[in-house]
Formats: C-alpha cells, structure tokens, sequence
C-alpha cells in the first residue's frame, strides 16, 4: 500500500522547470527520441461493430449510453437503443496484440472515456491508460509507465479519481482524473486483481484470485480484507445502488456472495439452483435494486444464460427470491452493465451485443460482421491459380460460398471449376501431425515456441514444401526443416492452403479476412472480406486498390497511428474512390 505525495511531486516540477529555465514542463520532459507506435498506414476492417471478443461494456451516469471495449483494438460509444454514435481509437501494434482493450469507463459527466488494456507496451515497454474525449475522440491525456496489463476502469461518483485494476499481481491503482496524478494504490496481491469499484465515500474494494476481497478507506488504507470462499477465485463485484451491499461472482463456480457494503461480511446468497454447466463470473444490479443479475459461463444444453433474480436476490425467509434464467446466445457472457429504464446490456464471446429490456426480452442485438471460419475442414478450397475460393461463413462449415476474382462475384451455386482442398499429403513426402508438430517422414520438422500451437498444414504437390498455419502465424518451409518465410497476421489463421501452381499460401483468419501470400517472400498479394449476411464483400491489393459490393465501402478503411499521445486516425476507403476504386486491378490479380 502507498500513496503518493502530492507536495513533493509539484516541488521536483517546479525545480524541474527552472533548471530548464522556465520552459513549459510537459514540453521540455518529451525526448523526441521516445519511441513511438508505428505510424505506416494499414487497412483495417470496420463493421459498424466489434470484430473481437467484446470484454468490457460500462455505462454512463444516467445508463442512457454505454461504451464497449475489445479485443478488435478499438471502443464504442452506444446509445441506449444500439445505435453506434463513436469509435474511439487507441495507437495500435499492427500485427502484436498492443492496443487490444481489456477495460472501459465513462466519466460520470459524460465528458470522457478512459480505457486499457494491453496498451502501449511494445514502445514503451510499459502500459498506458487513455483518457479521450467523449464529443470527437480526441485523446485528453495519457496515464503511462503501469508495471501490467489492465484488467478494469471505474471512475469515482464525482469522477475526480480513476481506478485500475492490474495483472501480474500488481494490485491496483488510484490516478486523479484531471491530470493522471498518482494518489495511492496497493501492490501487496498474491493473485491477478480482477475488478475494482468506489465505496459511496470514495474508498474502493477489489477482488482477485488469490481468493481475496479487499475493502479500503478514501486514504487508500486497508480496513478489512475476506477470502468468502476458501480456493474460490472472486472476479466480478458491484455494489447495490444504495451502497448497502456488495454482490461478488466466481470465476472458478457457479456462485454469488452478496456482503455488506461497509465491513464485508457475509449477508445472503442469492439462490443458484441447478446450473448444469460453468461458472457465474459476472453480477450486477438493476438501477433501482430491484433485480440481481449473473452470468458468465453458466450454460442449459449448450444455451449460454443471464439469470435475473426478483427482490436483489434476498430470501423471503426460507424461500428464496425467484429467478429467470434468460438465453443470450452460444458462447460466454463476457460484460454485464444496467441501463435507464430497468434494460440491462450484455456482450458474449461470439462476438454479440445485446440488451434486455425490464421484462427479459431482447431489445437489440448485434451479431459479429464477419465469417467465422472456424471448423472448416475440406471446404476451404481453391483453384488451381488461387482466382477462386471456397468458404464458409458460419463455423463447422456451414453456408458455404465462393468467391470469383475474374467477375468479381460473390456465389452459393455450386462451382464452376475444379476446386482443391489442402493437400495434406504428397508423392515426395509423408505427413502425420504429432500432437503440437508435425513428422515428416517420421522426422520431427516443426519447431514451435513455448506457447504456440500448430493449427493446420498445406503441403505442396510438386516441390518439398509445407505451409503451416499456428497460433501465432503463418510460415513456409522446407521439408528438411529450413525456413523460408515467417509472417504474424494481426489475427489467428484458422485455415490454410496452397495453390497447386505453388504462388500463393491463402490463409483464413479468426478476423473474417482471406489472404493471399505470396510463396516469394511472404508478402500480401490480395485479401478479401466476405461479410456473415453472404452478399457484402470487399477486396483491396497490396497497392491499395479496392473493389467491392454495391453499398459495401464502409467495410474498410485506414487507420494511421498518431505518437502515443495522440489517438489514431482512421479514414474510410470511400474517401478515395476516385483513385483508389479499380476493379480491373482486382480482376487482374491472377493474370
């Protein structure tokens, strides 16, 4: 535990400054040699909604807006009916994880947007919080020089100080909003700290997998600290609106503690019934108190579920409060946040985002924008020159299209062509995948790092060679072992192939889009987006010329890294038509 002295630190500035002679401080601290992000212009997809898991959605003050944070590296700002109103967008690493966003809050005056994550990292070997303007994105100031990753945001009632909840067992952290000034925190974790939140006074309460709740004072002093379930692991916690309880989640069960709000102690559990399958790592309350709500990876015959208690849960005596478990979708419920008016927003893994209204029915609900290529299998084919693919647009192969880059059509019918799967085997070689490599002629040819994973393998029908797709990339190599090419996507290839006339490794990736490698070098001849609806589309090449369908423009875009004080910009494709919009250069990509 520490805190931070305020005096002292404006008497170094103030020194600083005259050494300086008199110099603007902020001015004269920046070394023009910092590092910086990468500025190169990249294409970006945009979907009018996330295309990465969704784990972080936080309400305004008045629940009539909420903002979403994602893994897709960017966040948005939703008005209470779904409509998107702003994408906020952080300094990014193309093709590492830096920028993916764990966390986000608003200000309780609607002014601001803080959020984190694994950000700022590969510049500057440290993490960064953004602070951003809620009008038009700019970014207000930068919190830097954090030891972890941010795992969650929550601002204080006057949003005069902001909370941080780090990785790595770093414990957590208090800044003053205004100007990112460090008050106090606490680093004595034995376990990641997962979630944060204020007391009505301003003191905070945090949980983390050590198995510990820890309450503080406004001085950032500890007062009591719990461990409610011994082994259990607390994530999720939320105070009610009157500050009298704290509701904690479990990551590792299907279990919801309801303590006191002033001294942790235990006041009721709301009843869990039966739940046939997962955890309950999320709570939250309605507005009014009225409602309890939990979810997470709790799940009936493979439906993931928000369960709504009456009455916050509490028992009638020996009765417990009623509850509805209500389905949501197919995948993990990652955020929870209530709005005005009794709705409740969720988002789930798919990626999903959704809200309930007061009576559990669904009032919107945004699906994932791009194919989920997933489970493929045989039907990721293509031609003979890679001018024709095959794919599927929903996971274990369904809904099956192909798509022509001499007509540039998108099609359901069945091919005109011969069309090939990977070839997994080969007349001058023997390919058996070992569990996490691959043998090739009973040799061992694939050295992997420690926490990659081999995802699948197209070998070559007239030469020695495999294109192999991990978790962390795609590389080609020999059949002896030798490395040609090694190249990191900014997204999990899920499938690959090679085109029989061995020019390109064409690899589908966990963000919607199909890529053309070229065999020499490695370098990204073409790539196309086919949307999840079958019919929208657009393709773009390596110099930037694009083609796409009638009405499909807004699908891409560039996004410009500023320094990292600086939010990224981000254009759409359509703002250059007139130069940039070439079918024929796209038709003519195989020729």
């Amino acid at each position: 535990m520490y805190a931070a002295s305020f005096v002292g630190r404006l008497f170094l500035l103030s020194l600083l400054a005259l050494m300086l002679g008199g110099v603007n401080v902020a001015y004269a601290l920046k070394n023009d040699k910092e590092p910086q992000p990468d500025n190169t212009t990249t294409a970006r997809i945009e979907g009018y909604m996330h295309t990465d898991l969704i784990r972080a959605v936080a309400a305004s003050e008045d629940g009539q807006f909420f903002l979403t944070a994602a893994d897709d590296k960017t966040a948005r700002l939703w008005n209470s009916a779904g409509q998107l109103l702003k994408v906020y967008r952080p300094p990014i690493h193309f093709v590492e994880g830096d920028g993916k966003l764990f966390a986000g809050a608003i200000s309780p005056n609607g002014q601001w947007v803080a959020v984190g994550g694994w950000t700022g990292w590969s510049w500057d070997k440290s993490i960064s919080i953004y602070i951003m303007a809620v009008a038009d994105g700019k970014m207000v100031r930068r919190i830097s020089d954090l030891p972890a990753q941010i795992n969650h945001l929550a601002f204080n009632k006057d949003g005069s100080l902001l909370a941080v909840a780090l990785g790595e067992n770093q414990g957590f952290r208090i800044y003053r909003a205004q100007d990112g000034v460090l008050v106090g925190g606490d680093r004595r974790f034995e376990g990641i700290c997962n979630r944060i939140a204020f007391t009505p006074d301003d003191g905070v309460v945090a949980t983390a997998y050590d198995g510990k709740v820890r309450l503080y004072s406004s001085y950032i002093q500890p007062i009591k600290e719990v461990t409610p379930i011994p082994g259990g692991q607390p994530y999720g916690l939320r105070f009610s609106p009157d500050g009298r309880y704290l509701a904690v989640a479990y990551r590792d069960r299907a279990a919801i503690q309801v303590l006191s709000g002033r001294d942790l102690t235990l006041k009721y559990l709301p009843d869990m019934g039966d739940i046939q399958k997962g955890s309950m790592h999320l709570v939250t309350w309605s507005r009014d108190g009225r409602y309890l709500y939990g979810a997470g990876t709790a799940s009936w015959d493979g439906r993931f579920f928000i369960r709504k208690w009456q009455r916050g849960g509490v028992p009638n005596g020996a009765a417990p409060a009623r509850y509805l478990d209500i389905p949501v979708g197919f995948d993990t419920v990652m955020a929870l946040t209530p709005l005005a008016e009794g709705a409740l927003a969720y988002s789930t893994a798919d990626p999903a985002l959704g809200a309930l209204d007061e009576e559990g029915f669904v009032s919107f609900l945004l699906k994932r924008p791009y194919a989920d290529f997933r489970g493929m299998g045989g039907a990721f084919q293509l031609s003979q020159d890679g001018s024709v693919v095959q794919f599927a647009l929903d996971s274990g192969g369904k809904r099956v299209r192909q798509f022509y880059f001499d007509s540039l059509t998108l099609r359901e019918s069945e091919p005109k062509e011969t069309l090939y799967s990977a070839a997994k085997q080969s007349p001058q070689l023997q390919v058996a995948a070992a569990g996490p490599t691959l043998l090739v002629d009973g040799k061992l040819k694939l050295n992997l790092d420690k926490d990659e994973t081999l995802v699948a393998y197209a070998l070559s029908l007239r030469m020695p060679l495999l294109a192999v797709a991990t978790s962390q990339g795609v590389r080609l190599q020999h059949a002896n072992g030798g490395l040609f090419w090694q190249k990191s996507l900014g997204a999990e290839p899920v499938a690959i192939n090679l085109t029989r006339d061995d020019r390109f490794v064409v690899v589908a990736g966990s963000d919607g889009v199909i890529r053309w490698l070229r065999v020499q070098g490695g370098g990204e001849e073409v790539a196309l987006f086919p949307h999840r609806n079958g019919s929208s589309w657009i393709t773009w090449n390596s110099h930037g010329y694009y083609a796409t369908s009638p009405g499909a423009e807004g699908l891409l875009g560039w996004h410009t890294n500023g320094d990292k004080d600086q939010e990224a910009r981000f254009d759409p494709i359509s703002n250059y038509r007139a130069t940039r919009n070439r079918p024929e250069q796209l038709m003519g990509v195989f020729k």
